[in-house]
């Protein structure tokens, strides 16, 4: 599916996708000073994020893995279908090595267990973009 946006729309965003609101928060304060080229946006549920990349170019998405309705990895399949040049971090606090294959498997980019350092997040969006 192509999505409606065109080059002149409003700057890229970068989606953080949490239903812990300081951890939503957080991210928002960090990445808001280290990207300033980007729109920083936090959403507490999927169907925000899914609304939002057909309507704004995504080059990052940042979502946890376990969230009411519809869990991160479900979230990557439907984003990578509207929008398969959209990077992905996955964080969650799950470690099994299940979800951590299972992430790969749906699109993931990148994987960071909960609770995590924010230089070392800083590195990985570093590099994808």
């Amino acid at each position: 599916m192509q999505t409606p946006y065109t080059p002149t729309d409003p700057r890229p965003a970068i989606l953080l996708v949490d239903d812990d609101p300081f951890v939503l928060s957080a991210l928002q304060q960090y990445l808001g000073r280290m990207m300033r080229d980007y729109d920083i946006i936090a959403l507490n549920n999927a169907a925000e994020a899914l609304a939002r990349v057909f309507w704004q170019p995504v080059p990052l998405l940042i979502t946890d893995f376990a969230m009411l309705g519809m869990n991160g990895m479900q979230l990557t399949q439907q984003i990578k279908e509207l929008s398969p040049d959209t990077r992905i971090i996955l964080i969650s606090a799950y470690a099994q090595l299940d979800v951590v294959r299972g992430a790969t498997a749906h699109g993931v980019d990148a994987y960071l267990q909960k609770p995590f350092q924010l230089e070392e997040l800083a590195q990985v969006i570093q590099s994808m973009l």
